[in-house]
């Protein structure tokens, strides 16, 4: 499980040993995409790379805004780099938090709770999981899929406030860090 490492499998996808396929196969895209859709569609618009590169390199990196809920951006960084390796290998299956691809082709408790995870190999959804988030992108010049989420949500309820408690929060760990380095 990737848990929180990252929010998006763009932040490692596509990667060296497993480059975007040419088409994209069938199944995996939304409707509003042709079928067969060419991968050039969305190496096309890459915003980290382009030409051959496009379909190597992950499309997004770790946030390094500040209020971004990485308090180590660069360490950050390198566990998602990390995780390219796990998710290159034929026999790991790495599920993170938020990716509604899972929901889609997964058994899930709310759906199927007798059910578990354990036949992903033999049942393929490696392969149905793995391009998935590139529903996720925007597309014809407007946002792709809706989120599954609207806005910051804590304890069960919207959390208006978050952007100002998670910077004055970032704020605080930044500089106990520089604090522990000087000692």
């Amino acid at each position: 499980m990737g848990g929180d490492i990252c929010h998006f499998a763009g932040d490692f996808r596509p990667a060296p040993a497993i480059p975007l396929p040419d088409p994209i196969p069938s199944g995996i895209l939304d409707t509003f995409f042709p079928s067969p859709c060419p991968c050039s569609l969305f190496t096309d618009h890459h915003p980290l790379a382009s030409g051959d590169t496009a379909r190597t390199t992950p499309f997004y990196k770790v946030s390094t805004h500040r209020t971004s809920a990485y308090v180590d951006p660069a360490t950050a960084q390198q566990s998602v780099d990390h995780l390219q390796t796990l998710d290159s290998h034929p026999s790991v299956l790495v599920c993170i938090a938020h990716d509604p691809t899972l929901l889609v082709h997964l058994p899930t408790l709310n759906t199927s709770p007798h059910l578990d995870l354990n036949p992903w190999k033999s049942s393929g959804w490696k392969d149905r999981c793995h391009w998935g988030w590139l529903n996720e992108l925007p597309r014809a010049g407007q946002p792709g899929r809706q989120p599954i989420v609207e806005g910051f949500w804590r304890h069960g309820r919207r959390w208006d406030r978050a952007e100002r408690d998670l910077r004055e929060g970032g704020q605080k760990r930044q500089a106990e860090a520089r604090a522990r380095s000087r000692m």
